[in-house]
């Protein structure tokens, strides 16, 4: 069954920052922001440009050990990419498919909204309310984190 999301924050934060440390480097950031979550991270087979796949390491928090996904899409200059879960995470158990969509729209006060849409095939006998609820409350999650952390440290990623 076909399921998602869209969620948009706002925030003060200028897209390049959330951009360079949210989606070029969250393999590095984090295991920063959220180490009860997630204990590492790394690039597999690219630099961070399309094709390149996202190594995660979660903790026992989190019902799995790992995910990778691919970036599909990264458009440097519009703050957007795109990507696909290929490995880990829920894929096999509760998705078949999953795939994200972030895009930072800059603001006229000097910070972005930030959007992300996930689009899923949710496999039978699966609760798509609860999975995509859960889902989308560790999206916010993860980027209110990313925020806080930012905000704390303005030298970084600026």
């Amino acid at each position: 069954m076909a399921a998602g999301f869209t969620i948009e924050i706002p925030t003060k934060l200028p897209a390049s920052r959330v951009f360079q440390a949210g989606c070029m480097n969250v393999h590095k950031v984090a295991p920063v922001v959220i180490p009860e979550m997630v204990t590492g991270g790394e690039l597999l087979n690219g630099d961070g440009d399309v094709g390149t796949i996202k190594h995660l390491k979660f903790t026992n928090a989190l019902p799995y050990s790992y995910h990778k996904e691919r970036v599909d899409k990264l458009d440097k200059e519009n703050y957007e990419s795109v990507c696909t879960l290929i490995e880990g995470g829920d894929l096999g158990t509760k998705v078949s498919s999953a795939v994200y969509h972030e895009k930072l729209t800059p603001t006229a006060d000097g910070g972005c909204i930030f959007k992300m849409t996930a689009e899923y095939t949710i496999n039978p006998g699966v609760n798509v309310d609860e999975y995509v609820n859960e889902d989308k409350e560790q999206a916010i999650g993860l980027f209110k984190a990313l925020e806080a952390y930012l905000l704390a440290n303005p030298n970084l990623y600026a």
